[in-house]
């Protein structure tokens, strides 16, 4: 199974660890106020080893808040966003879910 890297943050990487379940998330769950992607790309890209630099991040999340001007390098993004959200990025595959989905 591949290793499935959590991180919780607002304006900076509350929370980052390694999951073994998903049912681990909401355990995890960390921050509040305002959010800024960008500390969390950058720690990502500046793991010191590389097994932790992730091929596929899935940020959910309402799309508020500065992102990185350019797509990571060697990153694929997936911008899940939440109902009343907003696009994060020109960058990325967006995903709008809707209310219902949230149920």
């Amino acid at each position: 199974a591949l290793p499935i890297y959590f991180i919780a943050c607002d304006a900076d990487v509350q929370v980052h660890t390694r999951l073994k379940d998903w049912r681990e998330v909401k355990k995890n769950l960390a921050g509040g106020g305002g959010t800024d992607f960008r500390p969390v790309f950058h720690a990502l890209a500046t793991a010191s080893n590389p097994a932790d630099r992730p091929e596929v991040v899935v940020f959910a999340t309402d799309g508020y808040g500065p992102a990185p001007e350019r797509a990571p390098k060697g990153m694929e993004t997936i911008w899940l966003i939440t109902p009343g959200g907003r696009k994060a990025a020109e960058w990325g595959e967006t995903i709008f879910l809707r209310d219902e989905d949230a149920a």
